[in-house]
């Protein structure tokens, strides 16, 4: 007959006859040295990892071309001339840095120039 009849074969003498979650018996845990250390270092790195995407920069598109749309408006109410394709808003995605290109990388960033109405 094939297939078993339902029976379990006999565990090996070698094995124990109680088996427990984690080879732990039952009693109190005895708590081994690497445990707290490694417990800390977890906790901390969640702890600093939830603060941090918290703090994060919204770096959505809707978010940068609203606050471009809105550098833009008050550049009109101004009186400035507004050119299609240029950033007015200079915190792109930089966290407030202006980038530099390899090219020019000794010399400061180019502050946009203020048109000044010449008095006579």
């Amino acid at each position: 007959m094939m297939g078993g009849g339902g029976h379990s074969p006999a565990p090996h003498p070698s094995q124990p006859k109680q088996a427990f979650l984690f080879n732990e018996g039952p009693g109190p845990r005895k708590v081994e040295m690497w445990e707290p250390i490694t417990s800390t270092v977890y906790w901390s790195a969640f702890l600093i990892l939830v603060v941090g995407l918290y703090n994060a920069p919204e770096t959505r598109i809707q978010e940068w071309a609203a606050e471009e749309a809105e550098a833009r408006l008050a550049r009109i109410e101004e009186g400035k001339d507004v050119e299609y394709g240029h950033i007015y808003h200079k915190q792109l995605l930089t966290g407030g840095f202006v980038q530099h290109s390899a090219a020019n990388a000794d010399s400061p960033p180019e502050a946009e120039e203020e048109e000044e109405e010449e008095e006579n």
